[in-house]
């Protein structure tokens, strides 16, 4: 099936961005007051979705936009240590050569995208929706956006996320739309 809309997350979907996460982990833990990350923990960590890995390092909800935006800041600042997964420019480049549209949702700033990802990808990309981190529903009106603003029916549009939470919302955006590559990893 050829798909008009295809809709990505982008951390941990397209970037690989958790070694880096992991790396910055301690110094966001102690800047904030929420328990460090066991590194021995990680793969068993990546199973759990946000709200499950916020309770257990006892991470206050209120706190979560603050902790996001100090992530976004510090990425910024060590963008080079970010790159798309092997693959993905390939892919992007496929999906947009066969006629799909392309879009990415996200709860990063989207000037880190648009770094990470580069020019040449980023000109593939038709809609990059950016969510408030802590509202959940961000990314499910991100989601219903993109479609709305391709105009593309659900049953012919995907969205691929490694993201427990972020499969969550664009399900609700989306019921009727097929789901790719869909597996629990972490969320800043």
């Amino acid at each position: 099936m050829k798909f008009k809309l295809v809709i990505f997350d982008f951390d941990g979907t397209l970037a690989d961005s958790l070694g880096w996460f992991i790396s910055i982990s301690d110094r966001l833990a102690d800047e904030f007051g929420f328990d460090r990350i066991d590194k021995e923990q990680v793969a068993t960590l990546r199973r759990h979705d946000a709200a499950t890995l916020l309770r257990l390092h006892h991470v206050p909800l209120w706190k979560v936009p603050f902790i996001a935006a100090r992530f976004r800041s510090l990425m910024a600042k060590q963008i080079e240590m970010i790159v798309p997964f092997p693959g993905v420019p390939d892919l992007l480049g496929r999906l947009a050569q066969a006629g799909s549209t392309l879009a990415i949702v996200t709860s990063n700033s989207c000037a880190n995208v648009r770094r990470v990802l580069g020019r040449k990808n980023m000109g593939l990309v038709s809609g990059l929706r950016r969510g408030r981190v802590g509202l959940w529903q961000a990314h499910e009106n991100c989601a219903r956006s993109c479609v709305s603003s391709a105009s593309t029916p659900l049953r012919r549009s995907s969205s691929a996320t490694r993201s427990a939470t972020s499969r969550q919302p664009a399900r609700r955006a989306s019921p009727a739309a097929p789901w790719l590559g869909a597996s629990p990893t972490w969320m800043p």
